[in-house]
Order: C-alpha cells, then sequence, then structure tokens
C-alpha cells in the first residue's frame, strides 16, 4: 500500500506540472495574440448594374496603409456573396483567437430599417 502511494504521488505532481505548463502556454499565446492586428478589407466594383470606378484602388490603399501600421490584411476584390461570407467568418475566428481588428468595406450597401446590408458581385 504505501508503495502505491509513493508512485501515485509523483504521477499526481507529474499531471499538475503539465496542466500548468499548458495553462501557461495558452496564456503567453493569448499575450502575444492580443498584440495582433487583424484587417479584412473587401472592395467591389464590378456591379452588374451600377459598376463603381474607386472601390478597388480604395481597398488595395487601404490594405497597403494598414500593412504599414503592423496589419495582417486580407484583401478580397469584388467579391460575391460566398467569398465574402467566407472572409468574414475567417475574420471572425482571428479575431476570437484575440487581438484588434479593423473591417473596410468600399462598394454598395444598402440601410433597410435601420439594417445595413454590404452588397457582394
Amino acid at each position: 500500500m504505501y508503495l502505491k502511494q509513493l508512485i501515485a504521488i509523483p504521477i499526481i505532481i507529474l499531471l499538475v506540472a503539465v496542466n500548468a505548463i499548458a495553462a501557461g502556454d495558452r496564456t503567453l499565446m493569448r499575450i502575444k495574440n492580443e498584440d495582433r492586428r487583424i484587417a479584412l478589407v473587401i472592395g467591389n466594383s464590378a456591379y452588374s448594374k451600377g459598376s463603381l470606378k474607386n472601390p478597388l484602388n480604395d481597398a488595395r490603399d487601404m490594405a497597403a496603409a494598414l500593412q504599414q501600421y503592423g496589419f495582417e490584411v486580407t484583401l478580397k476584390l469584388n467579391a460575391d456573396q460566398r467569398a465574402m461570407e467566407t472572409a468574414i467568418d475567417g475574420f471572425g475566428h482571428s479575431l476570437r483567437l484575440g487581438g484588434s481588428g479593423l473591417f473596410y468595406f468600399a462598394g454598395h450597401g444598402v440601410q433597410v430599417n435601420g439594417s445595413n446590408f454590404l452588397i457582394p458581385i
């Protein structure tokens, strides 16, 4: 019986140490991720009706400026609904990992009953 207790104690200490290290790694990862700057930039101009002249240039310029300020930029140009939804979902996932985020959209948008909608290509 005494031998089993002697074996059990180092195993318990080892498990506690592993959990503490893992928790520390998560804390360090969270602190590191809090310094991240993430941006999603979408520029849509090739609409079948109401084509726009400037959104692609505006989006490219914004993406370049944000990169100079240390942002990890995802740039989408002339994105259809699926591409916009995928990019926005990915952006949300990245933000849940920590950090600051900026979303920029150049293109058509509408407001209906107080709700804003971005128009995909």
